[in-house]
């Protein structure tokens, strides 16, 4: 799940959006279905200046043919996620929110259109992701590139499990350890 707003969210914000996912209940089933814009998680509004938001969710693509290889935008912004063979990553994988994709760290990916430049934009970048199975040294988690193909990691995870970006001309690295589970 990936979400960017077009402001830095406060911290009440991102206190809100993280608990939501932090509440562990032992034995609850329910499920619900995004019927417009908004999160799936507890099917809220999202907020205010949302410019992206992908749940990752897909099973099949909307025309109904093999391999998913386009992700909707539900900020109402129609930011859409494309790949195309053999970079797509595969779908179905059990998310945090029902269903997920499962990148393999071996070149997968999903393009969306360059709309923003954090250089002179501020703004709020959230990614839910699993560590489980990262293999590459340094693993990007989002990603910007021009039309070059070069570009800065706005998120990535390093070796030890301790976030890093990249933006802002130098690394920076995180003090905590992101873990899974």
């Amino acid at each position: 799940e990936v979400t960017l707003y077009n402001r830095a969210l406060t911290e009440g914000e991102v206190y809100d959006l993280a608990q939501s996912q932090l509440a562990e209940v032992a034995s609850l089933d329910y499920s619900l279905e995004l019927l417009g814009n908004g999160s799936t998680m507890e099917n809220l509004p999202l907020p205010s200046g949302a410019l992206l938001y992908l749940p990752l969710g897909e099973l099949s693509n909307p025309d109904g043919s093999d391999g998913v290889t386009s992700f909707a935008d539900y900020s109402g912004e129609d930011h859409n996620a494309t790949c195309s063979d053999p970079i797509c990553p595969a779908p179905g994988a059990i998310g945090v929110n029902g269903s997920a994709i499962q990148l393999n760290g071996q070149g997968e990916y999903l393009s969306v259109p360059n709309f923003i430049n954090p250089a002179s934009t501020a703004f709020t970048a959230a990614a839910w992701f699993n560590t489980d199975g990262f293999i590459a040294p340094y693993q990007p988690i989002l990603q910007q590139t021009d039309g070059n193909g070069i570009g800065r990691t706005w998120l990535g995870l390093n070796p030890d499990g301790t976030l890093y970006t990249s933006l802002g001309g130098s690394n920076l690295t995180g003090l905590q350890s992101a873990t899974s589970g």
